[in-house]
């Protein structure tokens, strides 16, 4: 090559310019000639040390490891957000909508309350739920890059044969306990080098989604092996980002015909277990761009997937779910994602900071909770919907987010048997039970303990009037 190519590359598939995002995660920029990053130029001279007793610095601390990078403010510097609109329409007639951006479909998402896209993004965990205002089922979860992990086959299976939903199985079917994340993992599939195998698993996870009525898998390990001890690898195809890249849209694409959201994760630089929540990956724009983003890019680009998972980590000192530049700069705008993003299945409510998240396009959290403005306060007291409404930034963000959420589910089986005239009837999950009769039994064991603490004070109290009496 005689000269510098300085265009091939410039610009992504659609058109956006290709900038540096990731100057934030070079520990240089926070500690000046601390380290020196591997060179192809000089490999004796710059290969990997191990640095120990790093400290974080103030300006760390102030510029994200906090997690306290977004303030819900008094604001109107975004257009006014359209909430709870009565259009009468239903997510059914825009089954397989080409473009979020369809105009009647953003009329629909006008229909959604505020607070229906403020429990949407906080209790997205297992499922999401129906929403009433737009007539949206229940969307389940499953993980994960084994196959479908987390239930049985006759979990959320129609076991109604005469609703005449082909996939129904029957009540006493003897595959019902079958769960099929016993199968090949992905670093076994990434070990053929074998794309027409990899599509046949994609039509394989589509298939069985139907028949578990779990539209949701998250399937797709896009991070990379960079330690042979990386207890995650089984969820991940190799050390190489091309050949991830090449099995990741092999399955994804053939799977879409089968309505299930094939998702990718962990979104992105997810290599270690080790403390893995709130750990800070520091790294070169150009690691990160030959690495663990060349892994997804090909996916979202060339396979039109419509789920993603952020991963627990930071990226430099901001987690990932609050990168603007991964988040929205990079999959958003250079790839075009259009689909909805869920954090991974972590429960501390400060980590999983709702007001970042929200801001950066992630569309639903993994927690869990009674689908209640009241039980989400419990959690997370700022994110109530009189203040959310009087910053008009973070409503429009749960507007644009709702509106890639619900794409996404318009273009999955989950409308599937669904029609204008179909109506939500509320169908309490196993989960949901379980949480409902854990509730009741504290609160009976509580109230039992009370009395019988006050009980037993009464008691005290005679016992030492009495004896006061004896003396």
């Amino acid at each position: 090559m005689d000269k510098l190519d300085t265009t091939t590359f410039a610009t992504t598939k659609n058109g956006t310019k290709v900038e540096n995002q990731f100057e934030d995660a070079d520990l240089n920029k926070w500690m000046p000639d601390t380290v020196t990053y591997l060179s192809r130029s000089d490999w004796n001279g710059t290969w990997p040390k191990v640095y120990k007793d790093l400290t974080a610095t103030e300006d760390m601390l102030k510029d994200g490891l906090t997690n306290d990078t977004y303030q819900i403010t008094v604001n109107t510097k975004e257009k006014a957000a359209t909430w709870g609109a009565d259009d009468n329409l239903t997510l059914a007639q825009f089954k397989g909508v080409k473009s979020p951006d369809n105009k009647d479909f953003q009329k629909l998402m006008n229909q959604m309350t505020l607070s229906e896209a403020m429990i949407r993004t906080a209790f997205g965990g297992t499922s999401t739920k129906p929403v009433v205002s737009i007539r949206s089922p229940e969307a389940v979860q499953n993980d994960g890059p084994n196959g479908f992990a987390s239930y049985t086959l006759g979990q959320y299976a129609n076991k109604d044969k005469s609703s005449g939903d082909p996939y129904a199985i029957d009540t006493k079917d003897k595959n019902a306990n079958y769960s099929m994340g016993i199968m090949a993992n992905e670093s076994i599939i990434g070990q053929t080098f074998s794309k027409q195998l990899a599509a046949e698993w994609g039509k394989l996870l589509g298939n069985y989604s139907i028949w578990a009525n779990t539209t949701i898998l998250w399937g797709l390990g896009t991070d990379l092996h960079r330690n042979a001890y990386n207890a995650r690898n089984h969820e991940y195809y190799s050390e190489d980002p091309v050949l991830t890249a090449q099995m990741v849209t092999a399955s994804v694409k053939p799977s879409r015909a089968y309505g299930v959201i094939l998702a990718g994760k962990h979104y992105a630089f997810n290599d270690t277990e080790i403390n893995r929540i709130g750990i800070a990956v520091f790294m070169t724009e150009q690691k990160a761009r030959e690495g663990e983003l060349r892994a997804s890019q090909m996916g979202v680009e060339d396979g039109d997937i419509l789920g993603m998972m952020t991963g627990y980590n930071r990226i430099g000192v901001r987690a990932t779910n609050a990168h603007t530049g991964l988040m929205m700069n990079i999959l958003r705008n250079e790839w075009g994602f259009r689909g909805l993003v869920s954090e991974d299945f972590i429960m501390d409510s400060e980590y999983k900071n709702l007001r970042q998240a929200a801001i950066n396009g992630v569309t639903m959290t993994t927690s869990t909770g009674d689908d209640s403005m009241a039980a989400i306060k419990k959690i997370w007291p700022y994110w109530n919907d009189k203040d959310v409404a009087k910053d008009s930034v973070m409503s429009a963000a749960l507007k644009r987010n709702m509106i890639w959420q619900y794409y996404a589910i318009a273009n999955s089986n989950a409308m599937d048997g669904l029609n204008t005239t179909s109506r939500l009837k509320r169908v309490n999950t196993w989960y949901d039970n379980l949480l409902l009769a854990t509730s009741i039994v504290t609160g009976v064991l509580t109230a039992a303990a009370a009395v019988m603490y006050a009980l037993s004070r009464r008691k005290f109290a005679q016992s030492t009037q009495t004896a006061q009496k004896g003396n």
